[in-house]
């Protein structure tokens, strides 16, 4: 199974795609703050997948999400990098219509995460 680097502020979304990714047999490092992120940041830890809020900065002044997925792609080449967003189209993972994530996206995501 994967070891995935998890980079969440949202608490409700972090809790159950943490829960999702665990029932799966995976091994969960969730930053789901702006100092354990920013930590992730300037400290990569091992990892298979990162899956990376692309809002995730929001809070950050010292650099964007897009910097460190960009920074994740360049210590790692190799290694998988899943963004997930809220916007319009490239929105993969969530219903649109009614805001949440279905089973059959979280089932979609879990393929992704699996190398």
């Amino acid at each position: 199974m994967s070891k995935i680097l998890f980079l969440e502020q949202d608490r409700y979304l972090g809790d159950d795609l943490s829960f999702f990714f665990d029932e799966g047999g995976h091994s969960i490092d969730w930053r789901n703050t702006p100092d354990k992120i920013r930590d992730a940041y300037t400290n990569i830890p091992d990892y298979d997948v990162a899956v990376v809020d692309k809002t995730c900065d929001e809070r950050i002044p010292e650099f964007t999400c897009d910097d460190l997925v960009k920074k994740l792609k360049q210590t790692s080449p190799s290694k998988k990098v899943i963004c997930l967003t809220a916007g319009d189209d490239i929105c993969k993972y969530a219903d649109k219509n009614l805001g949440i994530i279905t089973e059959a996206v979280l089932n979609e995501l879990l393929r992704e995460v699996k190398v």
